[in-house]
């Protein structure tokens, strides 16, 4: 296998440009993090390279500039008693991500002061019982950790121009980690991050904006990365006070979720989809977790020309005929909220919340023997809310926390791989380092990432939950 060829390969990815003989600091930087080499290798690879007509900078002038990348010297140890991870400054690190980006734009254009939109949010991360090690302290559990991180959504100049935007709002390497902490997913432990890392630092950003080297920027946070557990320990959403929730005991006293006639259709149901369909339904997954994932339910609500194919076709061969108009009400409703409620264009919020209304009293009132869960209760009572108040008005693409949630494999591996051992002080902080490094958004620019455009488009469609959808779109235009 030819180096010289691996590494053009890699160097071109995601970048048109061509291949310049020195290559840029930054470009060497990102191949040095992308074949996971050390020095050696490194030097190796750069008297390879000299034969093949490709000059690598040296690798202090690398190391330099990885350290300046990563903010490697602000980088400090977090303690609770006793130290519990690792973090850096809110502000820095968002002052530097902005002037990252900017210094690869247009002069011309960068008409003071910005307007920088930002999301964050936190995601636990467990299963980590094979890399736990002896530590300094042994009340310390490294089982869990919890990731807080930000993502820059946009930079808009002061005529309102969108100068920059990520490619792939919900890649990993496009969070940039605050805080990586070795604690339970807890209201305590949460409490504790929310309140020493994030609350005083964002409010003062927002009030006082960046400070960058040509001008000043405005900030817009919005808190949006985290998932159902999350929410309720930060929002409480679902609980007593929240709309839709009914105390009804003799209804709770005479249903379970788990009576005989329920488990069996349940049974019945997948055990067909996934024969005619081959689509397996709330089974135990050998990654972890079960097979009901985000694609998964996309497969599933997109209606399919080809009847055998079409998912809601088979429950309705096996359901009463009498609540055949129902059950595709709510099928095509879902359908339609959830396609909004994952784009980015401007949603009519009064529209969408009639909407999720009527599907959530079509479900208590038609199967009163149906147990709504939390992740359905959160899109139906407060999905209009959050776009509403959060967003502006528009749908939650970028808004996502599958990033944030798609680091926890980054921090295992990199826990496992590419980190000291010595200590746990060592281990994580190695592991930070790399999220901060890996997630820079130049070097993130350089990355082959694939996105999936086989979604329609939503102002070009047919069917009834497509015409639901482009009524409740408005145009921007």
């Amino acid at each position: 296998m030819n180096t010289a060829n691996v590494c053009k390969e890699i160097l071109e990815k995601g970048n048109s440009s061509p291949i310049y003989p020195q290559l840029s600091l930054d470009k060497s930087a990102f191949l040095f993090d992308s074949l996971e080499i050390g020095k050696t290798k490194y030097l190796e690879l750069r008297r390879t390279l000299l034969s093949e007509d490709l000059k690598l900078p040296g690798y202090n002038s690398v190391a330099k500039h990885q350290a300046q990348i990563n903010l490697l010297d602000e980088v400090r140890i977090i303690h609770r008693e006793f130290p519990c991870g690792v973090g850096i400054s809110y502000t820095r690190l968002l002052t530097h991500t902005v002037e990252r980006i900017v210094s690869n734009l247009s002069p011309d254009n960068l008409v003071y002061p910005l307007k920088v939109r930002v999301s964050d949010g936190l995601d636990g991360s467990g299963c980590h019982r094979v890399y736990q090690q002896a530590i300094s302290n042994p009340d310390l559990s490294t089982k869990t950790f919890i990731l807080f991180g930000f993502k820059v959504n946009s930079i808009i100049n002061a005529k309102d121009h969108i100068l920059w935007k990520p490619h792939h709002p919900n890649s990993p390497f496009c969070t940039r980690p605050v805080a990586l902490l070795a604690l339970p997913e807890n209201e305590e432990s949460v409490k504790f991050l929310m309140d020493s890392l994030r609350n005083n630092e964002t409010s003062t950003i927002e009030e006082s904006g960046l400070c960058l080297h040509n001008g000043n920027a405005e900030v817009k946070i919005i808190r949006s990365h985290f998932d159902t557990k999350m929410a309720k320990i930060l929002s409480g959403a679902g609980g007593a006070n929240c709309r839709n929730v009914y105390c009804n005991c003799g209804a709770i006293q005479k249903w379970s979720p788990t009576s005989p006639i329920i488990l069996g259709a349940k049974k019945f149901i997948t055990s067909l989809i996934e024969e005619k369909l081959s689509i397996s339904i709330d089974t135990p997954s050998v990654q972890g977790g079960t097979t009901t994932t985000g694609n998964v339910v996309r497969r599933c609500f997109t209606r399919s020309d080809d009847t055998v194919q079409d998912f809601l076709y088979w429950v309705l061969t096996v359901i009463p005929q009498e609540t055949h108009q129902v059950v595709t009400t709510i099928f095509n409703n879902l359908s339609a909220i959830l396609r909004l409620y994952n784009s980015n264009r401007k949603v009519d919020t009064e529209g969408l919340d009639n909407v999720c209304r009527e599907t959530y009293e079509s479900i208590l009132t038609n199967f009163s023997w149906a147990h709504v869960t939390p992740t359905l209760h959160k899109l139906l009572a407060h999905a209009p809310q959050i776009i509403a108040d959060h967003n502006d008005g528009f749908g939650l693409e970028d808004l996502s926390e599958e990033g944030l949630e798609s680091c926890n494999k980054l921090v295992r591996r990199y826990r496992e791989r590419l980190s000291r051992k010595f200590s746990f002080e060592d281990n994580v902080k190695d592991v930070f380092v790399r999220l901060i490094f890996q997630s820079d958004p130049i070097l993130a620019s350089f990355r082959n990432i694939t996105k999936n455009d086989s979604e329609p488009d939503l102002t070009e469609l047919k069917s009834c939950q497509d015409i639901l959808v482009k009524s409740l779109i408005i145009n921007t235009l």
